[in-house]
């Protein structure tokens, strides 16, 4: 699989999971449809303490309906005026040459002439369009433009071609994410079977809990998002997990 990813932040754009072309080898254009996903995640998954909060287990899953390449990559819709675009990306166009000139100079006459020509046509369909960036939040990084097909329910967007890096990824790597998320939830089970253990002294369970605490951090470190963790991060997790351990005392013992 080939991810596509923002050169300025390394944020996921879009994969090629998902059909797209090259248009006149200046933007990607990705064919996108309507589709649903369930949005359900346990607490349990990610770490939290299920059994502390049985009383929530009777909460129905809920599903979010929008664009496919959107949600897979966990896009966020922003609004912009046509003032605040045309600011937005007369600020993106400078900083995005800058990186054409000091990383692939053969591009940036390709990508100007270009651009100098698509930009107008925008402005001048620009109520057509919806706009939405990455995780990151950075307006000044690159923007995902989304229009409509003549039928006015088929949704495609634009990428730059010089605005993304291509980056493989293996089945081996999704093998991996598949057994991270399989030790997050066992290590999420032993916490709360340790914590049920009454018959272990105070600090003999302190002292398991704390050792789960931080093989769970490892996984988190280790997992397909560890750019995004510092070390803060993993010291706060570890907290995290004890204060539900110690704070939120479960009575039943386990069976």
């Amino acid at each position: 699989m080939i991810v596509f990813k923002d050169v300025f932040n390394d944020q996921e754009i879009f994969s090629d999971g998902i059909p797209y072309v090259l248009k006149d080898d200046l933007y990607y254009e990705i064919e996108g449809k309507m589709t649903s996903e369930v949005t359900d995640i346990p607490e349990s998954a990610i770490g939290g303490n299920a059994s502390a909060e049985v009383a929530d287990e009777t909460s129905e899953a809920s599903s979010v309906s929008g664009i496919n390449f959107v949600l897979a990559n966990r896009l966020e819709k922003i609004d912009l005026t046509k003032k605040e675009f045309q600011s937005y990306i007369k600020v993106y166009m400078k900083k995005l040459l800058g990186y054409l000139e000091e990383n692939s100079p053969d591009r940036v006459s390709v990508f100007k002439k270009g651009a100098s020509a698509m930009v107008p046509k925008i402005l001048n369909t620009f109520k057509d369009w919806d706009f939405y960036m990455g995780e990151s939040k950075d307006s000044t990084c690159l923007l995902v433009l989304v229009n409509f097909r003549e039928d006015g329910i088929t949704p495609f967007g634009i990428v730059w071609k010089d605005g993304v890096n291509q980056e493989k990824y293996v089945r081996f790597q999704h093998l991996l994410g598949g057994i991270y998320e399989a030790i997050t939830k066992l290590l999420s089970f032993l916490f709360a079977v340790v914590t049920n253990l009454e018959y272990v002294p105070g600090f003999k369970k302190f002292f398991l809990i704390f050792g789960i605490a931080i093989m769970d951090s490892i996984y988190m470190l280790r997992s397909s998002r560890a750019k995004m963790y510092s070390c803060s991060d993993i010291f706060l997790n570890v907290l995290n997990h004890m204060h539900k351990r110690f704070a939120n005392p479960i009575n039943k013992r386990v069976k």
